[in-house]
C-alpha cells in the first residue's frame, strides 16, 4: 500500500485517546486530510465506536439543550457527517480513513430512515430565528422536528 506522504509515522509511545489502549500495528488507524496521512489518536475499536455514536451524540446534545445559548452553539454548526481530526464538532473533518489493509469511509453512520440534509435543513432555520432573536419556543420547535424525523 502506497500512501504517498504520510507524516508522524511514529507509534511509540502513543495511545487512544479513548480506551487509553497503546497504539500497536493490529489496531493502528490512519486518517487522510488533503492527500496527507496520519496516524489517528484513536485504535480501531473506538474508531468504530466513533463513527457510531457522533451523530446520535450530536442529536442527543440538541434535545438535551436547556437554554438558548447553549442551542443557538450547537446550531450554528451542522449536523457533523464526518469524523473529525479530534472527534469534535469544531475540527477539520478526515476525508478517508484506512486499517487492516482496507480504506473505510469516515461518514458517521446515520440512520436509514433519516434524510441528513433535509433535518439539517430545519435545523437552520431554527438556527436563523435564534440568531436574529426572534421570540419563540425553540425548544418545542427542536422537540417537533424531532418528532417528526422520529428521533
Amino acid at each position: 500500500m502506497n500512501f504517498g506522504h504520510i507524516e508522524n509515522t511514529e507509534i511509540n509511545n502513543k495511545f487512544c485517546f479513548v480506551c487509553g489502549d497503546d497504539i500497536i500495528k493490529n489496531n493502528i488507524v490512519y486518517y487522510k486530510i488533503n492527500d496527507i496521512w496520519k496516524i489517528y489518536d484513536f485504535c480501531q475499536l473506538c474508531t468504530t465506536e466513533l463513527l457510531k455514536r457522533k451523530w446520535f451524540d450530536f442529536i442527543k446534545n440538541i434535545k438535551k439543550a436547556d437554554c438558548e445559548k447553549e442551542l443557538k452553539a450547537l446550531l450554528n454548526k451542522k449536523i457533523p457527517n464526518k469524523l473529525t481530526i479530534d472527534s469534535t464538532i469544531n475540527s477539520q473533518e478526515i476525508d478517508e480513513l484506512y486499517w487492516n489493509d482496507n480504506f473505510i469511509s469516515s461518514h458517521l453512520i446515520i440512520p436509514n430512515h433519516i434524510d441528513n440534509s433535509a433535518l439539517n435543513k430545519k435545523l437552520n432555520l431554527i438556527s436563523i430565528k435564534i440568531n436574529e432573536n426572534l421570540i419563540f419556543d425553540y425548544l418545542n420547535e427542536i422537540k417537533l422536528l424531532f418528532e417528526e424525523f422520529n428521533l
